[in-house]
């Protein structure tokens, strides 16, 4: 570990390249839609009851926060995305992800050749710093809200003191260095002839 870290960093150093990934990604785009319009206009300030919602989600008391006192990105994040344990803190459903605690979910090292899709997470470091100091905990993450051409659409929480929706390059995505994909369940159909081919196989073992 370098004098001057940052634990999103370091979990990456250990992470299979996105190229690896097979594209994934699953429907949150309307989600994500009711939520820019339920902020549209408005900050934290003053709309104390837009963000109880996810701080109760992640088990905080009413009398344990206020909004300008905690940052609110990761509570709402995993109040958007369920399958995530809920959390105060980017890391910490990172490295649930990474340890193999959110089935269906996996953590990749962004490369050149990351695809990203919509429902994917991805999340930056937002300071440099020792380990035993504050900095080194401090990170950022965003969920896809869609992909046009060379275009990602993301939307995160506590962005300028509300909801917002940005555009990164999909060929360019510093300064996010992890994403996690949610690997798609089979449709009806698929998950039917997967059973049935599993069925198949193990009959054959049985005759054999």
């Amino acid at each position: 570990m370098s004098r001057d870290s940052n634990i999103i960093t370091d979990f990456s150093k250990n992470l299979e390249p996105g190229s690896t990934a097979a594209p994934s990604g699953f429907a949150i785009q309307s989600t994500l839609n009711d939520e820019l319009k339920k902020w549209e206009g408005k900050t934290e300030r003053g709309n104390r009851e837009l963000l109880e919602p996810y701080w109760r989600h992640a088990g905080w008391a009413d009398d344990e926060w206020t909004p300008e006192s905690q940052p609110w990105s990761a509570v709402w994040v995993t109040y958007q995305i369920r399958d995530l344990p809920p959390s105060a803190a980017h890391w910490s459903y990172v490295r649930a992800v990474i340890n193999g605690d959110v089935p269906g979910w996996r953590a990749y090292r962004i490369d050149e050749g990351t695809q990203l899709n919509e429902g994917d997470i991805i999340v930056k470091p937002r300071g440099w710093a020792r380990e035993e100091e504050a900095e080194y905990w401090f990170s950022h993450g965003d969920i896809v809200h869609s992909v046009a051409g060379d275009s990602v659409a993301i939307v995160g929480g506590n962005v300028g003191q509300t909801v917002k929706i940005a555009s990164i390059p999909r060929s360019g995505k510093d300064p996010y260095i992890i994403v996690l994909k949610k690997k798609k369940s089979p449709t009806p159909k698929m998950a039917l002839l997967l059973a049935v081919l599993a069925g198949l196989a193990y009959f054959a073992t049985k005759r054999g």
